[in-house]
């Protein structure tokens, strides 16, 4: 099963535990659809502008300027033993990286389901907003997005492979920031070698 992990933002958005009428709830669903549609959607090269290379081992990536990329020792710390984080400083966005075994032999249909079903289990607010296959600078990529209505996120899932190698990228964007979502879909898109 697929472990998405937040603790990696800068500063974790604000959970409240009180009730909030459903009119916020569908206005926050709806803004986070917008960013991730932004994710989805960006068009642009390989390479955020003016952007920084990071190589790791089998892969690079290309971040824009802003963000930052954590220490090997600090990333070593994380769940999922992540290969590479990226990360802007106001904590409003993060790219992690990790080396995943191959997904089951499925349908997307199915992979999209099974992805689904763990996360709807996992996070009470998430909302599904699309599956589909896209390019990245590595080749193809399977790319799942949803959002976190409560935590105010657009997050997507893409599953790389990159020579015989299988990556997960997790991109996080704050709601409401569409620059960040494009920040997040180009480094996402610049994954490769």
């Amino acid at each position: 099963m697929y472990e998405m992990n937040t603790q990696v933002l800068a500063a974790p958005l604000e959970v409240t535990s009180r009730r909030r009428p459903l009119w916020v709830a569908l206005f926050a669903a709806i803004a986070g659809a917008a960013v991730a549609t932004a994710i989805l959607l960006f068009a642009g090269g390989d390479h955020p502008e003016g952007a920084t290379e990071l190589r790791g081992q089998g892969f690079t990536l290309a971040y824009p300027a802003g963000w930052k990329a954590v220490p090997g020792d600090q990333a070593a710390g994380v769940a999922g033993k992540p290969e590479a984080i990226v990360r802007r400083p106001d904590g409003k966005g993060v790219v992690v990286v990790r080396r995943k075994g191959a997904p089951r032999d499925q349908s997307l249909r199915a992979l999209t389901r099974d992805l689904s079903a763990g996360l709807e289990r996992r996070f009470p607010d998430f909302q599904f907003v699309s599956s589909r296959v896209s390019r990245v600078r590595g080749g193809t990529a399977f790319l799942y997005t949803f959002v976190r209505t409560r935590q105010k996120t657009a997050q997507s899932i893409a599953l790389v492979k990159v020579g015989a190698a299988n990556y997960t990228l997790d991109g996080v964007a704050a709601t409401g920031d569409q620059r960040v979502a494009r920040e997040v879909a180009a480094i996402v898109r610049s994954f490769g070698r």
